[in-house]
């Protein structure tokens, strides 16, 4: 998955590209933000989490894709299921079970490059 080259005002990954960027989501700024047009294989490693509800889970393929390209080291987590939906920002609410697998979850991960 690649940032949309236009905006479809339906989609909530567009309208928020919208709202946020000076210029209303121009396809040079698309470009700018889009992560995987920065990276190097100097690029740090990364901890990849999504859950059920997170409106941006259909990128992942698109990310993990390319940091397999350019052999930087990364884990995918995934987090919820059918009974227990968690939205995008699920991992700040700190008084969640949820949250707090999550943020264990990932300070284990970077533990293991210091």
């Amino acid at each position: 998955y690649t940032f949309p080259e236009t905006f479809d005002e339906k989609d909530l990954n567009s309208a928020l590209m919208k709202d946020f960027l000076e210029e209303g989501g121009t396809p040079e700024e698309l470009k700018k933000i889009n992560p995987i047009h920065h990276m190097t294989d100097d690029f740090t490693p990364c901890f990849v989490m999504s859950a059920t509800g997170d409106f941006l889970q259909e990128q992942i393929p698109a990310l993990t894709t390319a940091l397999i390209g350019h052999h930087i080291p990364f884990e995918v987590h995934f987090y919820g299921d059918k009974k227990n939906q968690l939205p995008h920002v699920f991992h700040c609410n700190l008084r969640s079970e949820d949250a707090q697998q999550c943020n264990d979850q990932e300070c284990e991960y970077f533990r293991r490059f210091l």
